[in-house]
């Protein structure tokens, strides 16, 4: 399953260095702002906007580097990359966490004074500078584990730059520069927080688990479906990178089968019934297919054609065909599909067991004598009736005596 093109990838990398950018010049600007109002909260806040932006620079040098093309070495490419600049960024967020924790335990022993209105005016200003980041990357954060990994940096420093407005608020009107502290310990806890996430989310990668929305038990009993198929094992579904998830398995199948031509009609059949086009199967001697089975011939004898007759069944069915139209069969067959089936099964020659039965009209008014099968019964005989009656409107023209007054209008 392929990831994000071209295209969507040169949108993301100019997502990323707007960013960037961003993040840097609200990173200056609130480390200028811890110095004059003596805030550790704007401190900390400061630190994980710059180390989101570090943090954004690796991210787009890692996708820069993971589009290089694949190797005969590196067969998947550079695409890990991406997991290890996730990493990377990770272990940088819990060594930035340490040490502001480490500045907040310094100053709980001795409290210094705090400006409330710059403090204010700066936190507001990196709560805009973040809410744009993540308007930017909001999108990306989706499919691609370093824009996840940018998206949560951002989202922490949203939710730091409204704590930091908050305290500055409270610090203003009740003198308490402790709220200051506060915050700047609930910062912390945020960075934590998605740090956490993403290095448990790249060494997943790492480790070559199976991608959280995918369950291999699912993906193998859906291989089983597919007529032909006896059994899959083996099985193993992992992540490469954002986006790209690759399988290996060993499958047994059939003899008489391949697995591209079951594949192929089931994924027909799936792709007209997720449109809403009703389908309906077709089994055993299909009229298109006559010269191939050497003329009119009963079909489902052998063991093995029986077999593959009930695998094309079951498949049509959990592929979404409403029934199921069996011609030339054995009838024993015949009631072995359809006791097997929630769907109906509709006969042509294929006994009384099915759920209905279908004749072809010409052949049931007798109009077509030519061909007869073993299962066919004419309830008229109206070919020489329908001869006759062409015969005479011809002659009837011909001699003017069609039409008359009594067929006109006057």
């Amino acid at each position: 399953m392929a990831g994000p093109g071209h295209a969507p990838r040169t949108s993301l990398h100019r997502r990323l260095l707007a960013a960037i950018g961003i993040a840097a010049s609200a990173a200056v600007l609130e480390i200028f702002g811890s110095w004059i109002s003596g805030s550790l909260a704007l401190l900390s806040d400061a630190g994980h906007v710059g180390t989101d932006a570090f943090a954004l620079a690796l991210s787009y040098g890692a996708l820069r580097v993971s589009e290089r093309p694949h190797t005969p070495r590196l067969s998947f490419g550079y695409h890990r990359t991406e997991v290890l600049a996730a990493l990377l960024n990770g272990v940088l967020l819990v060594g930035v966490a340490s040490f502001l924790l480490a500045q907040a335990y310094a100053r709980s022993q001795d409290p210094p004074d705090v400006a409330g209105t710059p403090m204010f005016l700066l936190g507001l200003a990196g709560l805009a500078a973040n809410l744009v980041m993540l308007l930017l990357l909001r999108g990306w954060a989706r499919t691609n584990i370093n824009a996840r990994g940018a998206f949560l940096h951002a989202y922490g420093d949203t939710l730091g730059s409204a704590g930091v407005v908050a305290a500055a608020a409270l610090i203003q009107t009740t003198g308490m520069v402790v709220f200051d502290l506060v915050v700047a310990v609930f910062i912390v806890g945020l960075i934590l927080f998605g740090a956490g996430r993403l290095v448990r989310d790249g060494i997943r990668i790492l480790l070559e688990a199976s991608p959280v929305e995918v369950r291999p038990h699912d993906v193998a009993a859906a291989i089983q479906e597919v007529p032909g198929v006896r059994g899959v094992h083996d099985l193993h579904i992992w992540t490469v990178t954002s986006g790209l998830h690759a399988l290996t398995g060993h499958i047994t199948v059939d003899g008489g089968a391949t697995v591209a031509d079951s594949a192929a009609i089931v994924d027909r059949v799936q792709a007209m019934t997720r449109f809403g086009i009703p389908v309906i199967g077709h089994l055993g001697m299909t009229p298109q297919s006559v010269h191939q089975y050497g003329g009119y011939k009963v079909q489902g004898k052998e063991r093995t054609q029986a077999e593959t007759l009930q695998a094309d069944a079951r498949a049509l069915e959990a592929a979404g065909a409403f029934a199921i139209v069996l011609e030339a069969i054995p009838a024993a067959l015949a009631k072995t599909v359809t006791e097997a089936l929630t769907i109906p099964t509709i006969g042509i020659g294929a006994g009384a067991h099915c759920d209905g039965q279908v004749l072809v009209l010409y052949d049931l008014l007798g109009l077509f004598d030519d061909f007869a099968p073993k299962f066919l019964k004419p309830y008229a005989h109206l070919k020489a009736d329908a001869l006759q009656a062409l015969r005479r409107y011809k002659e009837e023209v011909e001699q003017g005596k069609y039409p008359t007054d009594a067929e006109s209008y006057s």
